[in-house]
């Protein structure tokens, strides 16, 4: 995906997310260029899978970084079953996530939720029952 369809994506996505976010979300900058060393450090290092540079991130992996150094029990890091790929928790996905729900700190309380289990997988519902996003895993049969 080039710049410009990924840029037309974000967008997309924001504006379908923005109705449930708070009017006044805003994601974490470090207050000193040392705390941003150290966390483009631990992204090199760790091979995070988040764009460094991104001005509009779908994802506040610095508010996470600042989360795990303090021992926040919400930071955590998993394997996505649906896709084998590094996940980290709701709490700090941006409205520019396809996966932007209630779970974060950034949505309001009629944003999607989570509905279903390991067996069948996910999918997001809005408060009118629509999908808005699905995570399904495979499964053997």
């Amino acid at each position: 995906m080039d710049d410009t369809d990924y840029d037309q994506q974000r967008a997309e996505t924001y504006k379908r997310n923005s109705q449930w976010a708070k009017k006044d979300w805003k994601i974490t900058t470090f207050k000193s260029d040392k705390d941003e060393d150290e966390f483009r450090s631990w992204v090199d290092k760790h091979k995070v899978p988040f764009k460094i540079d991104d001005a509009q991130p779908d994802y506040d992996m610095r508010g996470f970084y600042q989360a795990l150094k303090s021992g926040d029990q919400r930071a955590v890091s998993s394997i996505d079953p649906s896709d084998g790929q590094l996940h980290f928790p709701d709490y700090w996905k941006t409205p520019y996530h396809p996966s932007f729900s209630n779970e974060s700190q950034w949505a309001t309380k009629d944003a999607p939720k989570w509905i279903g289990n390991e067996m069948a997988g996910y999918r997001l519902m809005d408060k009118t029952g629509k999908a808005v996003h699905e995570d399904l895993y495979p499964r053997d049969e």
